[in-house]
Formats: C-alpha cells, sequence, structure tokens
C-alpha cells in the first residue's frame, strides 16, 4: 500500500505544477484610454516607467509610455474594473502607475513600496523577506500628487477641502478619519459636481422632480 501511495506521489506533484502553471499563465485584460481618446484592449504584461500590452488588435506587443496614456483598466475575474493612472511622483518628478481609488475634482491613488524595515520576526535572525507597505496619495492632476499620511493628513485635507467648510469641520470625527480617505475624497467631489451645475440647468431638474 505504502508503494503505491509512493507511485502516485509523483503524479500528483506533476499535477499540482501543471495546476499552478496553468492558472499563473492566465491572461489579464486591459483596456487603455490614450491622451487621444482612443480605447486600446489587450493582455496587460506589465507597467514601470511604461505600459506594455500584448494581443491587441493587431496582435503585435505595443507599449505605451506615459504623456500617451490618459488611463487604464484591468479587468479582474467578475469584470470589474481597477483603475490605474500614471502620476508624477512627487518626490522625483518620474512618471509612476498608481491605482486609483477616486476619481473626479481631487483625485486618491494608492500604491505599493518597499517597506523600509523588511524583517520578519518569524524569521531567523538576519533573514528578510520583501515587504510592502501602502501608500497614499491626493491630486487634482497628475502633475500635483502629494503623499497623504496618518501624519500630514489633516494639514493636507484642510488646504484642499479649503471651499467645503462643512466638510472640514467633520474631519477627524467618526466616519471622516484617515482610514475614511476614499469617503471623505468622495464626499468632496460630489460637493464640487453640485458646484459646477450652471444654475439655469439646476432649476430645470427641480422642475422635473
Amino acid at each position: 500500500m505504502k508503494n503505491k501511495r509512493m507511485k502516485q506521489l509523483p503524479l500528483l506533484i506533476t499535477f499540482q505544477l501543471f495546476v499552478s502553471a496553468a492558472l499563473f499563465a492566465q491572461a489579464v485584460n486591459c483596456e487603455v484610454v490614450t491622451t487621444q481618446f482612443d480605447t486600446i484592449t489587450g493582455i496587460f504584461e506589465h507597467a514601470d516607467e511604461k505600459l506594455t500590452l500584448t494581443g491587441t488588435y493587431n496582435k503585435n506587443q505595443v507599449v505605451f509610455y506615459p504623456h500617451e496614456v490618459l488611463e487604464y483598466a484591468i479587468l479582474q475575474k467578475d469584470g470589474t474594473p481597477m483603475h490605474y493612472q500614471f502620476i508624477s511622483h512627487p518626490s522625483n518628478n518620474r512618471y509612476k502607475s498608481m491605482r486609483r481609488l477616486v476619481d473626479g475634482s481631487l483625485k486618491l491613488y494608492m500604491d505599493k513600496v518597499p517597506s523600509r524595515s523588511s524583517v520578519n520576526p518569524a524569521l531567523p535572525k538576519n533573514s528578510s523577506v520583501p515587504q510592502y507597505v501602502t501608500v497614499y496619495y491626493l491630486a487634482s492632476s497628475s502633475e500635483d500628487a502629494v503623499e497623504i499620511s496618518i501624519y500630514n493628513w489633516k494639514a493636507i485635507l484642510q488646504n484642499r477641502l479649503a471651499d467645503y467648510p462643512a466638510l472640514l469641520q467633520s474631519i477627524g470625527q467618526k466616519g471622516f478619519r484617515f482610514k475614511d480617505l476614499a469617503t471623505i475624497v468622495a464626499t468632496y467631489n460630489a460637493f464640487r459636481r453640485q458646484e459646477i451645475i450652471p444654475k439655469k440647468e439646476v432649476e430645470v431638474i427641480s422642475e422635473e422632480r
């Protein structure tokens, strides 16, 4: 019985490796909107200082530079898009792809960066593994992003939300803390959308209601 199991083991390992390789090779669909407002769909390869797709309409590899990309979306298994943009990093002014969490007058971005301390307590002394931390950026355009953290978020919001005093008064209260950045930014954007609607258009909407 033991020998039979030993014979089956290599087959089992081979099958598991085959399944893992198949999952790893699954294509990730990506939709790019260029600054010329063209939409190009292909298979996402990578995005560092530029964006690379394969399997596009002409079946060739296509490389986009930051100034050519308005935004792009990676489609998850359920079809839900994860939106990204190239943002000028405030520390070096080099463009970097970041996930966009909130869009509108103010945009909230999320990035993953290597942790300054990569030591894992569970590993032997002097051992380390790559670890990443989440960093947020607030911007009104791709050129004016500012890093926002638990240490400076209130000061930054005081400046960026100056035209919405009611929201500023809620900063720091339940539902409007650092962990609620996305909610705060989305609330401000909703306010701005109402601000820019022409008065005549508002009156027409009111009459229709």
